[in-house]
């Protein structure tokens, strides 16, 4: 039975490595440039980002004159009867055609807070956008590390399944020679099986990450894939200068922004306390023939001053003081908030990265310690305790010192994810 359930493990296991090998095979480069084009967070997001742009420069256009030409033509008479209209009598007939322009002068400053405002905005939504493309990337990290380390789990699960064979099968011929217990050979059945489990699930995530992947990437269709790579982490050399970073963190940037838009937004409203200026002109013919004959033109400075308008302007004066208000906290807040992070994340980065190297050691020595242990007990010299605790020990480390390099690899995609990095 066993024999019989191990043949069926690595007729498993040789199946789903011969469809990882037939599937596709991507690197970090090209799930990072695939997923860069087709996500459509960051699709979404350049959307937005286009969209300020327009606006930022449709509101050029308030300092620009406004031009405009026209052309009629129409009969008319001063005799109001039917008769006349039916016979077309004392009817004039008129042709005409003109241009005009106009150009604001001072309107209080409206337009050019507008045009302020409206560059704040896009500045922030261009950090906006960075903060996608950041957090996007680090998705795709996060997926393409769980997919190599389901890769890395299946190979480990099955290099740990075929140790625990191997003692099964030494436990069960002392057993059966009498110079061990039952219940070392039972333990030693349900490690195997806790193996089997083990592996299988392995497979069973590997899956659930080519789907994860395949989802930051933006396909809709599944495809069997696989990936290569490692998981290696780099710390800076020295430990950063949190506050100068601070001045290129998206969130930063994004709070700065929205209180000059405030600010900005403030000056516009108070606009409606001041006169508008305006220089206006046209040029025009008209006459009964064509061309027309008559010539007419105007030009002239026109100015207007709402005296009342049912105190609008105070109270959209007083909304604009309590944003702009609100955006300031709301910038100190984010500030804090950001070195806080910097700080915390970086620290967690470094933990993660230390830790790897003590797993090493705990790695080293445990397999040296499995080593001289198994020729331990095949003599008889040991116990099974002791060569049982010696060799949970040492699988353990080896799925600790996975675990510690990918976690490793999580927090150095973290870290750049808070400083905005977008790779």
């Amino acid at each position: 039975m066993i024999i019989r359930r191990n043949i069926l493990l690595t007729l498993a296991f040789i199946i789903l490595l011969a469809a990882s090998v037939s599937g596709e095979t991507l690197g970090w480069d090209n799930v990072f440039s695939e997923g860069r084009q087709k996500n459509p967070r960051i699709i979404s997001a350049g959307k937005s980002l286009e969209s300020a742009k327009l606006s930022y420069w449709n509101a050029y256009t308030n300092l620009l004159p406004r031009l405009s030409a026209g052309a009629g033509w129409g009969r008319s008479s001063s005799v109001m009867s039917l008769e006349s209209l039916a016979e077309d009598m004392n009817a004039t007939e008129e042709i005409n055609y003109r241009i005009s322009a106009s150009i604001p002068l001072f309107t209080g400053f409206r337009n050019l807070s507008t045009l302020k405002k409206q560059k704040s905005e896009f500045m922030a939504e261009k950090s906006r956008y960075k903060r996608t493309v950041s957090n996007t990337v680090y998705d795709l990290k996060t997926a393409f590390a769980g997919l190599l380390y389901a890769q890395k789990m299946i190979s480990l699960s099955e290099e740990i399944l075929s140790r625990r064979k191997e003692n099964s099968e030494i436990v069960k011929l002392r057993y059966e020679a009498g110079r061990e217990d039952k219940g070392a050979y039972l333990r030693s059945e349900a490690d195997l099986y806790q193996s089997e489990y083990e592996f299988s699930r392995a497979q069973r995530n590997m899956k659930v990450g080519q789907s994860g992947l395949l989802k930051e990437m933006g396909r809709d269709v599944f495809k069997v894939i696989a990936v290569t790579g490692t998981f290696n982490t780099c710390l800076p050399e020295v430990v950063p200068p949190f506050r100068e970073l601070l001045v290129n963190v998206p969130d930063y940037l994004i709070a700065k922004y929205m209180v000059d838009s405030s600010i900005h937004n403030l000056k516009y409203c108070r606009a409606d306390y001041y006169p508008n200026v305006s220089l206006s002109g046209s040029s025009s013919k008209a006459g009964s023939s064509w061309p027309p004959d008559r010539d007419w033109w105007n030009m002239g400075v026109n100015i207007s001053y709402p005296f009342f308008t049912g105190g609008r302007e105070i109270i959209n004066v007083k909304i604009a003081k309590v944003n702009k208000a609100k955006s300031e906290e709301n910038f100190i807040s984010t500030k804090q908030e950001v070195i806080f992070n910097l700080e915390d994340i970086y620290n967690k980065f470094v933990d993660a990265a230390e830790n790897v190297r003590v797993r090493q050691k705990y790695f080293l020595a445990s397999q040296e310690r499995a080593k001289i242990t198994m020729v331990r007990y095949i003599n008889g010299l040991t116990s099974y305790q002791e060569w049982n605790i010696i060799e949970n020990e040492f699988i353990s480390s080896r799925k600790s010192l996975l675990d510690a390099r990918h976690n490793a690899f999580l927090a150095g995609a973290a870290w750049k994810r808070t400083l905005g990095r977008e790779e």
